[in-house]
């Protein structure tokens, strides 16, 4: 079979096929089985056309890998294996025969799925969802559970599908559209949701960047989000297309909506969180419109505040305060929250990190007169305590700080007097020194920053400078993790809105003012350039986190 010529071995292969099948339905000893196994994946090697004639040879082994005793499996694999570049790529005339062998194999030999899987263009939807099938089963070992990622990783999937003696024309590699791939997947029950939701998301950016953004580099996913975050050009190119959303009634857009807003409700924390994100990306980009939108879903995101979840917690915070932006009142939302924070440290948590949402919203928006002031000067006044106090928990002073950069950068800074303001900044300059707790000195250096946003020379030149000289201090303390976070707070402190440090905060609808002075820059760009040439390494360092 492997030596003689086409012309001897072609004519043979058929017959030979169906003879070998025949024996195997019969017991047989176990060595001579796995012989008659490599047998057919050798008959397809040399006849390819057979398998195409003959589909119902694939239903047979996948049966035989579902059925055949451990000893027999490494037989089968190899034999797989030698099938496998014969249906690669099929054409339509066999493909829907083998999509179904695909979907009826995963239950029951889920590899055996995973693998012809592969044999289908990168755009083929129902072959993601038996990958997205069979990660959502229990049980699967590391390897199997990342090659069925890899079909939903275009860069491991081309490294993957190239391994072949066939030529795989470049087609092979293209993407659904993205309507084909919402039609396609979220009706679907037992489906791993997180993975789906970040393939649907993977989609749905390809079709808005197109070629801005290549989707087959390693690593990607990293360079994505972080795009989506900072990169001005990602960002406007998304916020153009959703529009669709709103306007134009993209029924692909509005089922993907849907389908975070129903993951929402589902009670698992960790899909709740995925959906909670790619929701604020949405919303955060598309403006009031969708943000309104969600108005119906005001309840469902409040419970989350009080989430065991952390990062559910932050995530549920922000969207709420989106949520909340535009409703007629806020007061008696924030009072609940506020009452139903009290207790446990993480409900506080949630509570104070929401509520700062809600107000920072609303003052961005020219609108935090339409809270009492008893509300604000008592929520101000909670913070100021939270982050003055030594005795504070660690998961409530981050939420203080956190709250105080929010309500600093959106404009609500006047809330905390000018004891209150000198009082933080001192605790700050302590807790930038403390290396204790590594993420609160990081956010004790960011929020030195964010704070400086409540502040104008010349009346508050003495809390500005106390600002600058602890961010100079942090570059002194040779601790090297720090310094992009004092960079950035120094970009804050210099550049205000105008810093690209603040391009994650930019909402589509409110242009938030510009910084009209220009002594700060000046001191601090002479400060960096005195430092460039200073032989103390950190201070060098400082010109590049700028």
């Amino acid at each position: 079979m492997r030596m003689g010529s086409d012309a001897t071995v072609i004519p043979l292969t058929a017959p030979l096929l169906s003879t070998i099948i025949s024996a195997l339905q019969t017991p047989k000893g176990p060595d001579v089985r796995g012989f008659l196994y490599v047998c057919i994946g050798l008959i397809a090697h040399r006849n390819p056309s057979l398998i195409h004639q003959r589909i119902d040879t694939l239903q047979f082994l996948f049966d035989a890998a579902a059925r055949e005793s451990g000893s027999i499996q490494v037989s089968i694999t190899e034999c797989l294996s030698l099938v496998f570049p014969a249906v690669q790529n099929p054409s339509p005339e066999i493909a829907n025969a083998l999509l179904f062998l695909v979907q009826e194999a995963f239950p029951k030999a889920p590899s055996v799925a995973v693998k012809f899987a592969f044999a289908f263009p990168f755009s083929n939807v129902p072959a993601r969802a038996v990958c997205l099938s069979v990660l959502s089963q229990n049980g699967l070992n590391s390897d199997l559970r990342l090659s069925a990622r890899y079909l939903l990783d275009l860069y491991y999937f081309r490294m993957t599908t190239q391994v072949s003696r066939n030529i795989i024309p470049e087609d092979f590699y293209s993407f659904p559209l993205f309507a084909d791939a919402v039609s396609g997947l979220v009706s679907l029950e037992g489906l791993d949701v997180i993975e789906t939701l970040r393939y649907l998301r993977m989609v749905w950016l390809h079709e808005v960047l197109g070629d801005t953004f290549k989707f087959d580099d390693e690593g990607w996913r990293d360079r994505l989000d972080t795009a989506v975050e900072v990169d001005e050009i990602v960002r406007r190119k998304i916020r153009e297309s959703l529009p669709r959303l709103t306007t134009q009634r993209d029924s692909g857009l509005e089922k993907y909506f849907e389908y975070l807003r129903r993951t929402l409700g589902s009670g698992n924390d960790e899909q709740v969180a995925v959906a909670a994100s790619y929701l604020l990306e949405i919303v955060s980009l598309g403006g009031k419109d969708i943000a309104t939108s969600l108005a119906q879903d005001v309840n469902a995101v409040k419970e989350l505040v009080f989430s065991r979840n952390e990062l559910l917690r932050e995530k549920a915070a922000r969207l709420l305060g989106f949520i909340s932006a535009d409703l007629t009142s806020v007061e008696p939302l924030i009072r609940t929250l506020l009452r139903f924070g009290e207790g446990s440290v993480e409900k506080q948590h949630g509570a104070v990190l929401a509520v700062a949402s809600i107000i920072g919203r609303r003052s961005m928006k020219g609108e935090l007169t339409t809270i009492p002031q008893e509300v604000l000067q008592a929520f101000a006044g909670d913070i100021s305590q939270m982050i003055t106090s030594p005795n504070t928990n660690t998961i409530l002073l981050e939420a203080g700080l956190q709250a105080l950069s929010e309500l600093c950068f959106f404009g609500a800074g006047s809330l905390f007097n000018a004891s209150d303001v000198e009082q933080i900044i001192t605790r700050l300059q302590t807790l930038s020194k403390t290396t204790r707790h590594g993420s609160l000195q990081d956010r004790a250096v960011l929020t030195l920053g964010y704070l400086s946003f409540s502040l104008n020379p010349p009346d508050d030149e003495i809390a500005i400078t106390k600002i600058l000289d602890a961010l100079y201090a942090v570059h002194e303390q040779k601790q090297v993790e720090l310094l992009f976070s004092a960079g950035q707070a120094l970009s804050c402190v210099a550049a205000r809105w105008e810093s690209k440090a603040m391009t994650p905060f930019r909402d589509a609808d409110v242009e938030m003012p510009q910084f009209q002075s220009s002594q700060i820059m000046e001191r601090v760009l002479n400060s960096i350039l005195e430092g460039v040439r200073s032989p103390k390494h950190p201070l060098r360092k400082v010109t590049f986190k700028v």
